[in-house]
């Protein structure tokens, strides 16, 4: 639940700024999000997205973004369907990812371009797939399968809005059958 560093006085880079570091483990978001805005920890991670307007609304604190969450698929390519080319690309076109960021995330992040996550090394620009529902049904109508089901896995309580998404998705991939 918590660890506390010293700071070693000897350290070949010079004397540390911080005398003292406290590491504490508060899995509880609304005790996680009281804590950052009473004083209680002066650093926060993985705050809930719902209370990002009230912790930005407080002048006492400062938003720092260091890390993102890529969220992706992964694809079972043993499945004859989802080995098809033109299942896949419907199911792309079928997600209107804009609605996840703005109606899910709220807008406070952005969508992707990018396989790995735009802050490493490998990240470069893949293109991505506009939402355009006509063409994901057209695409399904062009492949060999129809009104066959998918099994979704999700970490539900790993990351936020999982579920929401996955839920999401699923309504969007009904619609071209």
């Amino acid at each position: 639940e918590r660890i506390e560093f010293e700071a070693n006085e000897d350290y070949w880079g010079g004397a540390p700024a911080i005398d003292v570091l406290i590491f504490v483990v508060i899995t509880d978001t609304a005790a996680r999000t009281v804590a950052v805005q009473t004083g209680e920890v002066q650093v926060g991670e993985s705050m809930s997205l719902t209370d990002l307007p009230t912790l930005e609304a407080n002048p006492a604190l400062e938003q720092i973004t260091i890390a993102e969450r890529l969220a992706y698929f992964w694809i079972n390519f043993h499945r004859d369907e989802l080995n098809n080319t033109e299942v896949r690309q419907a199911l792309n076109y079928a997600i209107n990812k804009t609605a996840i960021v703005e109606d899910i995330f709220g807008g406070v992040t952005e969508e992707h371009t990018t396989v790995m996550p735009i802050y490493t090394r490998f990240a470069y620009a893949t293109g991505r797939y506009e939402y355009n529902l006509t063409k994901a049904q057209e695409l399904m109508d062009a492949s060999p399968y129809t009104g066959f089901t998918l099994n979704m896995w999700t970490l539900y309580g790993s990351y936020v809005f999982a579920e929401e998404i996955a839920e999401y998705c699923q309504s969007q991939w009904a619609l071209i059958n």
